[in-house]
């Protein structure tokens, strides 16, 4: 399958997935660490199940499952702050400062590979960080501004581009199937450390947020298996580039779920924040057109 679509596919799961995050994290687990590492738990045990459908995980290179390791600890841990930015803003917002994630794939894969691309691309690139960033604005008395998120959510984002980078050159010299297999192993060590070091007590309020979030655990592990063959598949800065697309699909879902759900989703639908992101949206299609 075509690296577009297979990173279309994993941005519109994730955007579920974001959904999902963002309604347990409001109204049924506020803990982040829980959240964190319960959905740690969950991707681990379905990645470390993976390969026994494909793939050979022992017969790997010591470099590779290291780097299988690695990719599972950094995808954890910048998760983790993906929860903390939930806490602070919208998941509208939040997404589009983790998908500034391209930007940082961009300058390592310039420094570490060389890669060079055409100048359209680098102009497609920029027009869906700006429009990114632009759906990232919310109002307050009056002004826009960037709030406080603004420094978790790209701290978070230059995590999830190591990460993005580590994969590409693991997929590059053995198959991903194997390679799942160890970053669930990874997830797990996040997951057994952050249970030590907090001791999170789950509330009976709390038990159907925990179930909610083993559930979106699936599909964590559907968007990063599709990303990951993505990766393997296509330049890491294009992949990357292409997956802010799960901007567009996180407020879509939350204008749809604004009028079906009103009462359990509140989402600003002003006609001036519409057309802002209307806007910011334009840019966003224009720049992916560019750089596919």
């Amino acid at each position: 399958m075509n690296w577009v679509i297979l990173t279309l596919l994993s941005a519109f799961v994730w955007a579920l997935v974001t959904i999902i995050d963002k309604f347990v994290s409001t109204k049924e687990v506020k803990d982040f660490l829980l959240a964190s590492t319960v959905g740690a738990f969950g991707m681990s045990l379905l990645l470390l199940f993976l390969p026994l459908f494909a793939g050979s995980p022992f017969t790997l290179a010591p470099k590779l499952i290291f780097m299988g390791l690695l990719a599972g600890v950094i995808y954890r841990l910048a998760t983790t702050f993906y929860y903390l930015a939930l806490k602070f803003a919208d998941a509208s917002q939040v997404e589009p400062l983790i998908d500034s994630q391209p930007l940082f794939v961009l300058i390592l894969s310039f420094f570490l590979f060389g890669e060079r691309l055409g100048w359209y691309v680098y102009l497609g690139i920029m027009l869906v960080l700006i429009g990114s960033f632009m759906v990232s604005l919310h109002k307050v008395k009056g002004h826009f501004k960037i709030g406080k998120v603004l420094h978790i959510g790209l701290f978070a984002a230059f995590v999830y581009a190591v990460r993005n980078i580590v994969l590409k050159v693991a997929t590059t010299q053995t198959d991903v199937w194997s390679l799942f297999f160890w970053i669930g192993i990874g997830q797990g060590v996040i997951a057994w450390l952050f249970l030590a070091m907090h001791h999170p007590h789950i509330l009976k309020k709390e038990i159907q947020g925990v179930k909610h979030l083993l559930f979106n655990s699936l599909f964590n592990t559907t968007g990063l298996v599709l990303f990951t063959l993505a990766l393997s598949k296509g330049p890491a800065t294009l992949v990357s580039a292409v997956s802010l697309s799960c901007g567009f699909f996180v407020f879509s879902m939350e204008i749809i779920l604004s009028f079906i759900f009103p009462k359990y989703w509140k989402e600003d639908l002003s006609w001036k924040t519409l057309l802002r992101r209307f806007f910011a949206m334009t840019l966003l299609v224009i720049g992916l057109v560019l750089i596919t």
